[in-house]
């Protein structure tokens, strides 16, 4: 137990001392494959004070877990769940048009699950028995 303990530990310390490399607006991929990728604009919530003007600070972002296009490519939504937001933005001018508020619980509509399932697992989540 005492190595389990020890390499946790030390997998801990080593995840929170790692540099944090930020990337710049205009960065573009390397090498000479079919694809190539540019980073063009920003949304982001680490930040306030940017020095790009497309490198812009979003509150609506916390911890978002996808980034889903509509099939015509004109909207764009940031999924942050543990914000409780999806926040919705123009894909062409990246401004924001609107915040869609989530609330899970078993009192709404919004669910998480269907069909008053409580868990995607073969067992009880949330010590719910």
């Amino acid at each position: 137990m005492k190595v389990v303990s020890f390499l946790f530990c030390l997998a801990s310390y080593y995840s929170f001392t790692q540099e944090v490399k930020q990337v710049s607006i205009g960065t573009k991929s390397t090498g000479n494959g079919e694809i190539s990728l540019e980073l063009i604009a920003r949304k982001q919530s680490y930040a306030q004070r940017t020095v790009n003007d497309n490198d812009t600070y979003e509150s609506v972002i916390n911890s978002p877990k996808s980034v889903v296009f509509t099939e015509n490519g004109a909207k764009f939504y940031i999924h942050s769940l543990e914000g409780h937001e999806t926040g919705v933005f123009d894909a062409s001018t990246f401004q924001k048009i609107k915040v869609i508020r989530h609330q899970f619980d078993e009192n709404n509509e919004d669910r998480l699950f269907l069909k008053n399932e409580t868990s995607i697992f073969g067992y009880p989540y949330y010590g719910e028995e």
